[in-house]
């Protein structure tokens, strides 16, 4: 079998099988709600935000999308297909990852065998585990691993120039975590403008291109402003958000995950790096021996070729992924979204070191064996729910308020100028009800309101000078402090207990 046809269809497979298991148990949150109502907005207005039109606190301030293009694409999938839409814009780029992730991996397979197909399961599987599917990160998932595939693993050709274009073109419309590719570019493209003086010019020219690519946006030069605006100032309030925070370690299987990625990759790599060393000194020797033949008149000084040398031998591909891989799980271990960049560079990582252990030889049959369990989990998922896909905007109570937002709809008056908790906001949006806050923590951070938000359900001090200061006449809130505050301050009334919250109106406001 072609390995490419082998991979596409563990990749369909695998993706059908993580795919079934969200749709027997969704799992999303906010974020993918105000994806598809700025999606419906792009779509009626045919033009791009500049400003926010979706909440009362910092109406009318600059605002701009970095997901423009997923939030775009999840409403026109979900207007055409409903919630089936949701999942096959979700599937695209999770097939994609795997597939090109697998293709990567066959390069290791000096053995001829499927030695590193357990370890890619397994893989996939951590994976999409700590990745929310129904958000516009997935598709920064599949951009960072064709990156990946495109410098270290695919034969170069004159048309990569538009290869790189059009990724980062692409990535830059659809997360503003293209400038983690670009950091991982411009790593590699130095390593290779050191170490091989005759392609200088392409190295130069691909990350010259690729810069200008993530140009190719709605915004231009402001999706740069809006990243050095997330990497100097969110840091001050990123505490309250949780996917900006470290792992909770307190969680067993979390601790497991965590602890067990940087053990294999220790105990592999100190059990091979002896003799690999020794493998790519004499391969390095024998490059340096052919380059002044290929330079023609580049003369190097002994004491240079033993140092070109030197980093040949270092700097190889597999090291540069292996400290990739260390790089990222250090800065997972300050704010977990990396972690999921970190899984990817582990996939490729330990698939190397596998495929080269002799004592490992697994056959085909451990393939088609994956492939039956992936097919066997699609279809027990779907068995489970009833064939039928979940309506993803009614399942999570927590996050989609439907009763409590049905009264606001009935009852307008209660919908002006309300305090909503952060969870809520995603959902108000897609009602066209506007919110204190939700779940685009940017804005809210450079004008205030999230540091205000913090100091009224913190309760740190009296929260209601802050509500008169801010004009707020109803709530929107779950159970917790502030309610007990609430429930015990004359000024404000329960109008309406629901299933998941309660709303709540100034004593004087609405009678």
């Amino acid at each position: 079998m072609k390995k490419r046809i082998e991979a596409l269809m563990f990749s369909l497979c695998a993706g059908l099988a993580m795919i079934s298991q969200y749709i027997r148990e969704p799992n999303y949150d906010s974020d993918f709600l105000w994806s598809i109502a700025i999606g419906k907005w792009i779509d009626l207005h045919h033009s791009f935000p500049v400003v926010d039109s979706f909440s009362w606190t910092i109406n009318g301030k600059e605002w701009m999308t970095h997901e423009w293009a997923y939030s775009y694409l999840s409403y026109q999938m979900n207007h055409a297909f409903s919630s089936l839409g949701i999942y096959i814009l979700s599937l695209i780029p999770m097939v994609l990852t795997i597939y090109f992730l697998y293709l990567i991996a066959t390069q290791y397979d000096e053995n001829k065998s499927y030695a590193y197909i357990l370890v890619f399961t397994l893989g996939i599987v951590l994976l999409y585990l700590l990745a929310l599917p129904f958000r516009a990160y997935i598709y920064a998932l599949l951009f960072f691993t064709i990156l990946l595939y495109l410098l270290y693993f695919k034969d170069e050709r004159n048309f990569d120039f538009v290869l790189y274009a059009l990724l980062f073109a692409l990535w830059a419309n659809f997360q503003v975590s293209v400038f983690i590719g670009l950091v991982v570019l411009v790593a590699e493209m130095i390593r290779q403008f050191v170490l091989y003086p005759l392609k200088r010019f392409r190295v130069l020219a691909i990350t010259a291109l690729c810069f200008i690519s993530t140009l190719v946006n709605p915004y231009g030069y402001k999706l740069w402003t809006y990243f050095v605006f997330v990497i100097s100032t969110m840091d001050v309030t990123k505490a309250s958000i949780s996917e900006w925070q470290a792992a909770n370690f307190h969680v067993t299987w979390v601790l497991f995950t965590y602890l067990g990625t940087a053990a294999s990759v220790l105990f592999l790599h100190y059990n091979r790096v002896s003799n690999k060393a020794d493998d790519r000194a004499k391969e390095c020797a024998g490059e340096l021996k052919k380059l002044p033949a290929k330079a023609g008149k580049i003369k190097t000084s002994e004491q240079y070729n033993n140092f070109i040398q030197w980093l040949k031998t270092f700097l190889t591909r597999e090291t540069c992924l292996i400290i990739g891989f260390w790089f990222f799980y250090i800065y997972a271990l300050y704010s977990v979204r990396m972690f999921v960049f970190s899984l990817i560079l582990w996939i490729v990582v330990v698939c190397y070191f596998v495929g080269k252990i002799r004592r490992l030889n697994f056959g085909v049959k451990t393939y088609y064996i994956l492939l039956l369990l992936f097919v066997v989990m699609t279809f027990a998922n779907l068995g489970s729910a009833d064939f039928s896909v979940k309506d993803i905007f009614s399942y999570k109570k927590n996050v989609t308020p439907i009763e409590e937002v049905a009264f606001l709809k009935d009852n307008p008056s209660y919908s002006q100028r309300i305090f909503n908790e952060y969870i809520f906001g995603g959902y108000l949006i897609l009602n066209d009800i506007p919110v204190f806050i939700d779940a685009r923590a940017d804005s809210y951070i450079k004008f205030g309101i999230m540091q205000k938000y913090m100091d009224i359900t913190g309760l740190k001090q009296d929260p209601q000078p802050l509500l008169d200061e801010l004009g707020v006449e109803n709530l929107l809130i779950t159970e917790g402090v502030l309610k007990k505050y609430i429930d015990i301050n004359p000024q404000w009334r329960m109008v309406f207990s629901g299933p998941t919250a309660f709303i709540y109106s100034r004593a004087s406001v609405n009678q």
